[in-house]
């Protein structure tokens, strides 16, 4: 009978179809009922901007490269269609997922596991909010198959393509060229390394020269290489926030570094390779999607055959392994369960209609409240940057032009953040409303509405 425990392994239709269901059930929830998290607040909000004739870089402040909110520009960042194409993009990041689990010899069966096992954990790792990754992990696993497929220096040459695509749909994307580049210094290819990054380079390049075409000036560009105003927490706090996906990232990587099997060491070291690159960026932050880079790798790596030497124990492990990714996938099921039944959804609606209903119909409207809520609220684009409790830092006059083009500005005096731009202006916030004619006209429990007199 099929098992996970099987050399190659495989599993049961039974367990086919559960998980196919459970993944189905999951993109469901996201698409009708997950809440909107805070990096919607960017998110849709450019994709808007641009479908209404925005320019990255030269109209719109952008902290993240452009490509994939040019992707949702689309669906001009409508919330449905918006998750929608997120969701597509998952699933054909697991697609892809099965693909290069065949180009790397897996036979059908493994590969059909290592596709539920990384669109399970995809979804069920912020999976269901609105996230850039998937994008950018779509372009790493065609750049990996590309690589593995042959040592043709032409496919090196369209691999770097590929990761330069990754980086514009975002930054970490680069971390497939180290991944990449590191396999070549493993396996000495060092023709392949030159051509991959001549590729990289040439796609990346293009990108810039047709920003630069558009009217954006350099400066601007520099915000693409950034790395924002984000806390400091060290290595092992960032990688707590996902402790069953430490536990799988060891379980399986630490038999493969021990004792890599000879038969299979290209496909390991590519693997390898990229599972490490995927982890760079827990050196400074630590967010459950981060983990998507390194996913359809894990998963790839959990149906590899097994070679005669490895019997035993791996296997064992194997079974560990596969039991930690089913309860990352479990604790999603209870969050999923938990946002239904309190309606998360449907009570960000209803913050956001009243949050509009204190701004009495006023033009221009700059709120300083819950990120997550911002893509809700009708009205132009005021703020170049999410506002709230995960924010990145204003200048001072930056947080000036924001406060002078608004003519009422609603504040969560309670959420923790959302003043950060009055306080650029002055140590006390409603002093720094104050000094630009802002007055408290109304006032809602923790919301205070100011208005000042119109020129």
């Amino acid at each position: 009978m099929a098992s996970i425990d099987a050399n190659p392994p495989e599993l049961s239709p039974r367990v086919h179809l559960a998980l196919a269901s459970l993944c189905v059930l999951l993109a469901l929830e996201a698409l009708l009922f997950a809440p909107l998290n805070a990096d919607a607040a960017f998110t849709l909000r450019q994709a808007r901007a641009q479908a209404e004739g925005a320019v990255p870089c030269r109209d719109l402040l952008c902290e993240y490269t452009p490509l994939a909110t040019s992707v949702l520009a689309i669906a001009k960042g409508a919330l449905l269609p918006s998750i929608l194409i997120v969701q597509l993009a998952i699933l054909l990041c697991a697609v892809l997922t099965y693909r290069l689990a065949r180009t790397l010899g897996h036979d059908s069966p493994a590969a059909r596991g290592s596709f539920l096992i990384a669109w399970a954990l995809l979804l069920a790792n912020d999976g269901r909010g609105i996230e850039i990754e998937p994008f950018a992990v779509m372009c790493l696993l065609c750049a990996a198959s590309t690589f593995a497929a042959s040592r043709d220096p032409w496919a090196a040459f369209r691999a770097g393509l590929w990761v330069a695509a990754a980086f514009w749909a975002k930054q970490y994307g680069l971390l497939g060229w180290a991944g990449l580049l590191a396999a070549c210094a493993v396996e000495r290819r060092i023709k392949e390394a030159v051509v991959l990054t001549a590729g990289v380079l040439v796609g990346i390049g293009s990108g810039l020269l047709l920003l630069l075409s558009l009217g954006t000036d350099a400066s601007s560009l520099a915000t693409l290489f950034g790395s924002g105003a984000y806390p400091g927490y060290p290595v092992w706090a960032n990688l707590a926030t996902a402790p069953e996906l430490v536990g799988l990232l060891v379980l399986i990587g630490a038999p493969l570094l021990t004792s890599r099997p000879a038969g299979a060491a290209r496909r390991v070291t590519l693997l390898l390779s990229l599972t490490g690159a995927a982890m760079l960026p827990f050196i400074f932050r630590g967010y459950r999607h981060y983990w998507h880079f390194a996913i359809p790798f894990l998963a790839v790596l959990m149906f590899r055959v097994l070679t005669p030497a490895e019997a035993g124990w791996p296997i064992r492990i194997r079974q560990a392994a596969f039991a930690l990714a089913l309860l990352s996938v479990g604790l999603d099921v209870g969050r999923c369960a938990r946002d239904v039944a309190t309606g998360a959804r449907a009570r960000q609606f209803a913050a956001a209609r009243h949050l509009e209903a204190l701004a009495s119909g006023a033009a221009r409207v700059l709120y300083l409240t819950d990120p997550a809520l911002l893509p809700l609220l009708r009205g132009p684009l005021l703020a170049p940057r999410e506002v709230g409790p995960k924010f990145t830092r204003f200048s001072r006059p930056e947080a000036e032009a924001l406060l002078r083009a608004a003519e009422v500005v609603v504040w969560d005096r309670a959420l923790a953040g959302s003043d950060e731009p009055l306080r650029r202006l002055a140590r006390d916030p409603v002093d720094a409303l104050a000094r630009l004619d802002f007055r408290l006209v109304r006032s809602d429990g923790s919301i205070g509405v100011y208005s000042r007199p119109s020129p």
